[in-house]
């Protein structure tokens, strides 16, 4: 069981020196300047930003592997981004993502690509540029329970890896509407698999720890 803190002033002081002026000048601002309320905000900024974590690879992990079967399944071939005419940001990634799995010595293959490739890569490939060459031909396949365009689940792509870098980067994300970010996630995964969608919502804890607020 997790104990219980008890933020005596010399405690909150060094929380304050460690985290920085900085870090907590958001959270003061919402604290009107209360050192502890200022950190109970942090704790709970943490605290959400677990759960939603565990939502954004919910999607992100399907995400990528619905992609990578349209592209293959349309191509023609499992390392479908060697056969591709990429504009210079994919082909950038493409190499970064090939340089990356070397680094760590393990070989380049599809599933090695697939996973080492960012967020970034997969949304970009629903942009204006690969309109016609990927989207209206292979891309549209891998969201199999939508009827959606791609300038929409561009847009719906675009807000979710906002998020989903505020949430790596230990942002404050207290200010969002995070009920409504939570029901954009868990419909686009919806998109992808019905079935994924309903274990994802069953099993994650966000609901519960939001509706749930420390005294």
């Amino acid at each position: 069981m997790q104990e219980e803190f008890t933020y005596s002033p010399e405690e909150l002081e060094g929380i304050r020196q460690s985290l920085s002026k900085e870090r907590l000048g958001s959270y003061m601002a919402l604290a009107a300047n209360d050192l502890r309320e200022a950190i109970r905000l942090y704790e709970r900024n943490t605290s959400l930003s677990e759960a939603l974590y565990g939502l954004l690879q919910g999607l992100e992990v399907p995400l990528r592997n619905a992609m990578h079967q349209a592209l293959a399944l349309g191509v023609g071939c499992e390392d479908w981004y060697d056969s591709i005419v990429w504009q210079m940001a994919q082909q950038e990634q493409i190499a970064n993502a090939k340089e990356g799995l070397q680094k760590k010595a393990k070989p380049i293959t599809p599933g090695g690509m697939v996973a080492e490739l960012s967020l970034g890569f997969w949304v970009g490939l629903t942009g204006p540029k690969y309109s016609v060459d990927l989207w209206e031909q292979h891309l549209y396949k891998a969201f199999p329970n939508a009827k959606l365009g791609r300038k929409q689940l561009n847009r719906r792509l675009e807000g979710i890896r906002i998020l989903r870098n505020r949430v790596a980067h230990h942002e404050p994300i207290l200010s969002r509407d995070l009920e409504k970010d939570v029901d954009s996630i868990l419909e686009t995964i919806g998109w992808i698999s019905r079935d994924t969608e309903r274990w994802i919502r069953k099993t994650n804890c966000f609901y519960e720890r939001f509706a749930t607020r420390r005294n």
